[in-house]
């Protein structure tokens, strides 16, 4: 996007965009490179939005969501902090690789998926989101949620289905206890995180003491906790009390 359309990038500056590291195109992945290879493509990837920005970038996200066993390592001698690639959880955790955080994203509720592949109406995505969001919203009540909604300007942008969107987010934004912020708002924020590794899993046993680490979000809407400010005992497993909001809102990669 850099060197092909530099107006985009001035209106993203101009509007105080935060920008997100999503490769150099979507047809070259990680793949198959050696760790020398990928650190100089992400090298490369990342100098490249941040001469262009005036920013550096926190966050990454693969295209088609690929990585390497080293892509975590080379991110954090970038200065990187979250990846989106592993879409796992309704809540960030923490990586094996120290400082580097999970943040929630979705390819079930992702509008070129839902749109170009399976067919769907705008009212069929309309219900799909609010669905998606009370399921989300009830299991706040005791613990944070990351509702995360992936959009493309080209998809969703497309006159006959904005308006379900916009339905969309006025339910969302009807709802008590969710938190809506630009994606750059949360960088800075810290908030527990889990303490257990992915594949560490503490299932029953005293939940230990969460940590915090910076959150920093993803591409669009995300929902967060139902009670924010409610105490609640911090269940086994899980790592985000509720009196801590961890959610987002709106923003492009």
């Amino acid at each position: 996007m850099a060197g092909h359309y530099p107006q985009i990038i001035e209106a993203g500056r101009a509007r105080g965009w935060a920008w997100l590291a999503h490769g150099r195109t979507n047809s070259v992945l990680q793949a198959g490179m050696t760790p020398q290879e990928e650190r100089e493509y992400l090298t490369d990837v990342v100098a490249t939005i941040e001469k262009a920005t005036g920013r550096r970038p926190r966050g990454w996200m693969g295209p088609a969501l690929t990585e390497t066993f080293h892509t975590p390592r080379l991110l954090a001698e970038l200065g990187l902090d979250y990846v989106l690639d592993w879409t796992a959880d309704d809540q960030p955790f923490l990586l094996n690789e120290p400082g580097m955080l999970s943040v929630p994203y979705s390819v079930e509720l992702n509008d070129l998926a839902l749109f170009t592949l399976h067919g769907m109406t705008g009212p069929d995505f309309l219900q799909l989101v609010k669905d998606q969001f009370d399921q989300l919203y009830a299991d706040a009540a005791d613990s944070g949620r990351v509702m995360a909604l992936a959009l493309h300007p080209f998809v969703i942008g497309q006159a006959f289905r904005t308006r379900y969107l916009a339905q969309a987010l006025a339910y969302i934004c009807g709802h008590r206890g969710v938190w809506l912020t630009a994606t750059r708002s949360p960088s800075t924020t810290a908030v527990p995180c889990r303490q257990e590794r992915r594949g560490d899993r503490r299932h029953g046993t005293q939940a230990p003491k969460p940590t915090t680490a910076p959150l920093s979000p993803m591409t669009a809407g995300r929902v967060g906790p139902h009670a924010p400010h409610r105490t609640a005992p911090h269940p086994p497993g899980r790592g985000l009390p509720a009196q801590y909001s961890v959610v987002p809102g709106q923003g492009l990669e």
